[in-house]
């Protein structure tokens, strides 16, 4: 009949510690460990683990004591692993008796980086960890006849004492990518910039099919010639215009970039070529007169091409975009033409009578369809003949002599096996063309319906409202011409603040048209286009309308002019993932300030800001290369033309500085981060002022300098700027380029650290134990994995006791439970560094010192005792005493059946935590807590039953149905 009295009984409770705890997925398989006030917990009987989900369940009743200490250290697997890792070790044990063991482990880590140059924050590291453990037990018999002697108290078991103690040194390598710089020394470097990517592009399409006939330009030679001229008038003088891809490209990389190295398979450049027939009558120019417009004067011909950008591509200004930069090749052109660029709003309104002209007139912007094939203007031929029969008696195309195609838009292409030229191949002179295009297969034109309407938002865009750039066809003395040169293969860059004309209000932040149009030729022009980008830089300008400096870039395969750093390859980035095989090398390039007339007593800079806080404490050095201009002279640390400098914080009013005199040629920054984070010991406030340190370790004239309250720690701030000073070298406006190379870190901390703990536990037969543990950690050592050091010493002790207190009582009280628990523990932080900041501890406490003996004319003693409290201030100490009886149970020798139905089934428990602190942030803390529980148990008779649903079963046994 027991399965008659079961009951369920079910509650809650609150505690304030947990027995569940979820360290998530991906957990390392054995790494999880639990420590109860410093001692470790046995995994499966104090506490269970599921590596799957990642849960921890603590099943020690005493750690889930309000107060206690339990620490849970675990690893967790990398879900996206780029850079390879390896770990080695080997393990000895000697096993000197039964009871006693030593052992010894030699374990490396490393983890390597598949880059050249590696990222502050990505370096590969190399860890060897040394260490040596022994631990022994033996039995204390005289300990166990001790207890034995103790009044009432008889034990069972013998008395035995464990002790284990274990010591691990790292000799770490936490940067194991070697400077192939020769200043650097072979030590490890790591890249805040190198300045390979700082150049930022928005490429403008090569691919012919992304751009369209343009739009007559609102303002241009033809307005001042002809006053009042509209749109349909201008195209009276359009001359004939087009633009094509040949296929398969027959331009090589290395015509354009010698220097530059490609993959096997992709040795060619796609070329966009554009010509320009200034005595031909162009698209929809439908004049009734050529001669008295088109062919009055060659020069105020015009013909162009259009292209919609990207939505996402439209705000130059936020994309810090600063140039228009072009690699062009000017095969045929008179020398007083001119290449025009509109960036900003433009008109859509190609044929220019105001009319919107589309191939889909009802806007389902679906595939083309043959029977609309029409081109933009709407007509087939037929009705264009119908409708200017002037243009069809006074054809003047070549490939047209009968006029048979009055607006010029049909589609026409044959693949063209003409050799290599400097002019234009006429075979691809209607590849532009709209009307018949629907079935222009692999030529990616007419596969939509072809419109005016370019951004597709069903009207016709009338705006202008650009900035027009223009570029003259003359390569022998264009401005705008600043690196390649090879087989007439000439890199233009075009500031954006250098625009001939603004028409209309235009704004850098809403540019949505690009157009390229040519004018001012007195014959034929050519120009072949291998690339067309809006350039700006990840270093910005606080002032991109201040033109006396300009941020561009500088490299080996743009600049002919160019000279790296360090001679030959070493620098340039190394492609190892080329798929046909072979180290590919990639473009060494340098940063470019400009300055177009900084006057004297002035400075410019580039700043730029990091999303994620950089930290360069765990170096000691910063390096940079700096390239003077050869018109900046340097006679000595007192006569020079330009200082450059460096500032780095956390923003651009709290920050360290290093700045040194611009020599000729390339020098070699170095900036000592002791000799800069010492300034703060010269003040005595954040806000107190400090004068300009000079450099002992630097060039004549160098010195270092902070604002503010900037920390190595945290760095999300980088400054690079010129200074022309006052009261050295010239007066005049400075006017040369700065190249900067090579932002790096070296000289890494690798400082060797070592830890040790000691722990022993004390058996006291069956009546009780006691253990105890110390730790000690170095300010240098870390795990296996990591890279660096707390930066602490850390020192943790504790003591633990648990009692069973009723074996003092007589055999009379048997069943009586009085478990006695009580813990001490303490620990003890001391970092090297003040809090928050990258001073020592010891320098800060000796600048005090000294400070207070000699400004307060302190004595000695009593200057240190202050000075010593900045010591005390940076520690944290943490002291925590608990003592606890839970589950006590009192059974009175007794059988009065109050005392044992009810005073004997009385449980109470009681915990009391009290701890002690102080850190940075605290001087003083003091904590308690209290609890109590108590709780009531009976077990009833399992004959004591009722049946309050009897069986219909008449045959079921009794208390069954």
């Amino acid at each position: 009949f027991s399965s008659r009295d079961r009951f369920l009984i079910t509650g809650t409770y609150t505690s304030s510690t947990s027995s569940h705890y979820d360290l998530g997925f991906n957990l390392v398989e054995g790494s999880v460990k639990v420590l109860l006030n410093g001692n470790p917990m046995t995994p499966g009987v104090d506490y269970t683990v599921d590596y799957v989900s990642g849960a921890v369940d603590i099943k020690n009743p005493t750690a889930l004591q309000s107060g206690a200490n339990v620490q849970i250290q675990y690893e967790t697997n990398d879900i996206f692993q780029i850079a390879s890792k390896s770990l080695l070790g080997a393990r000895a044990d000697l096993k000197v008796n039964d009871n006693t063991d030593i052992g010894f482990t030699l374990m490396n880590y490393s983890q390597q980086s598949p880059n050249t140059k590696v990222r502050l924050g990505e370096e590969p590291m190399s860890n060897l960890i040394m260490g040596a453990d022994a631990g022994t037990s033996f039995n204390l018999p005289f300990l166990t006849k001790a207890l034995d002697a103790l009044p009432l108290l008889q034990t069972a078991a013998p008395s035995r004492l464990a002790v284990h103690g274990e010591m691990a040194y790292m000799l770490p390598n936490p940067n194991t990518r070697t400077s192939v710089i020769p200043d650097d020394k072979g030590q490890g470097i790591a890249y805040i910039d190198d300045f390979e990517g700082s150049k930022k592009t928005i490429p403008l399409p090569i691919t012919f099919s992304s751009w369209t006939m343009a739009s007559p330009p609102a303002v241009s030679m033809l307005d001042s010639l002809h006053p009042g001229i509209h749109g349909t008038a201008k195209n009276d003088y359009r001359g004939w215009t087009f633009w094509y891809n040949r296929i398969p490209s027959i331009t090589s990389v290395r015509e354009i970039w010698p220097n530059k190295q490609v993959p096997s398979d992709q040795q060619t450049q796609t070329v966009l070529t554009v010509g320009f027939l200034d005595t031909v009558r162009g698209q929809f120019n439908r004049a009734q007169d050529l001669n008295s417009t088109l062919k009055s004067d060659p020069r105020e011909a015009w013909g162009g091409m259009m292209t919609l950008l990207s939505s996402s591509a439209s705000d130059l200004v936020s994309q810090n975009i600063n140039y228009i930069e072009i690699w062009m090749q000017v095969g045929q052109a008179p020398s007083n033409g001119t290449m025009h660029i509109d960036l900003g709003q433009i008109s859509e309104d190609v044929v220019g009578d105001r009319t919107l002209h589309t191939e889909d007139p009802y806007g389902y912007n679906t595939l083309a369809n043959d029977s609309l094939d029409y081109g933009i203007d709407g007509i087939n031929d037929a009705k264009e003949r119908a409708a200017f029969p002037w243009v069809v008696a006074n054809s003047d195309r070549p490939w047209d002599p009968g006029g048979s195609d009055p607006d010029g838009d049909d589609y026409y292409y044959q693949q063209s096996n003409t050799p290599p030229s400097t002019t234009a191949d006429t075979n691809y002179a209607r590849v532009n063309g709209t009307e018949g295009n629907a079935q222009a297969g692999g030529l990616e034109s007419g596969r939509l319906p072809d419109t005016e309407d370019l951004n597709r938002n069903g009207t016709l865009d009338l705006q202008d409202s650009y900035f027009e750039y223009a570029v003259k066809m003359d390569t022998t003395k264009n401005p705008f011409i600043t690196g390649g040169g090879n087989n007439g293969w000439y890199q233009y860059i075009i500031p954006l603040q250098d625009f001939q004309r603004a028409v209309g209000s235009p704004s850098l932040s809403n540019v949505q048209y690009v157009r390229v149009w040519f004018n001012g030729m007195t014959g034929p022009m050519t120009v072949r286009i291998a690339e067309m980008n809006l350039v700006g830089n990840y270093w910005k300008t606080p002032n991109t309308a201040d033109s006396t400096m300009q941020v561009s870039v500088v490299n080996i395969e743009d600049n002919p002019g160019y000279t790296p750093p360090v001679p030959g390859s070493a620098l340039r980035p190394v492609d190892n993932s080329n798929p046909s095989g072979g180290t590919i090398l990639g473009n060494e390039q340098s940063l470019d300030l400009i300055l177009n007339g900084l006057p004297d007593d002035s400075s410019r800079y580039v700043y730029k800001t990091f999303p994620q806080p950089q930290n360069f404490f765990n170096y000691h050095t910063l390096k940079v290369f700096v390239h003077g201009d050869p018109r900046f002279n340097y006679i000595d640390s007192t006569n020079y033309d330009a200082d450059v400098y460096l500032r780095f914080g956390s923003d651009a009013n709290n920050f360290y500085e290093y700045r040194q005199p611009i020599k000729r040629g390339w020098q070699d920054l170095t900036v000592d981060f002791a000799s800069l984070t010492a300034l703060k010991l010269k003040r005595d406030s954040i806000s107190q002022a400090i004068s300009r340190d000079p450099a002992n370790n630097g060039v004549p004239g160098a010195t270092y300098w902070l604002q503010g309250n900037p920390s190595l720690q945290n760095v999300t701030y980088f400054e690079i700027g010129v200074e022309n000073p006052k009261h050295s070298g010239t007066t005049l406006p400075l006017v040369g380029e700065v190249w900067v190379d090579e932002l790096r870190l070296t000289n890494v901390d690798n400082t060797p650290g070592l830890a040790y703990q000691f722990t022993s536990s004390l058996q006291l037969a069956d009546f009780g134990s006691l253990s105890f543990n110390f730790t000690r950690v170095d300010p240098y050592f870390h795990t296996l994995t990591a890279q660096f050091g707390s930066r602490s010493t850390q020192r943790n002790w504790g003591i633990t006791g648990s009692f069973s207190l009723e074996r003092f009582l007589p055999r009379e009280w048997l069943g009586t439970t009085i478990p006695f628990s009580y813990s001490h523990t303490e620990s003890f932080g001391n970092p090297l560094y003040l809090p928050n900041s990258d001073i020592l501890v010891t320098e800060a406490v000796q600048r005090r010192k000294n400070y207070l003996m000699e400004y307060d004319h302190m004595s000695a003693d009593s200057a240190a005792v202050l000075a010593d409290s900045l010591l005390t201030s940076s520690q944290t100490l943490a002291v925590n005493d608990q003592w606890s009886i839970s589950n006590m149970r009192i059974k009175f020798p007794s059988d009065r059946w109050y005392i044992r139905d009810i005073v004997d089934n009385i449980t109470m428990g009681f915990n009391w935590n009290g701890s002690k602190f102080r850190n940075p942030q605290t001087k003083s803390g003091n904590q308690w807590s209290w609890q109590y529980n108590g709780g009531y148990s009976v077990q009833f008779d399992p004959m004591a039953y009722f049946t309050p649903f009897p069986s219909n079963n008449k045959n079921a046994p009794a208390g069954q149905g």
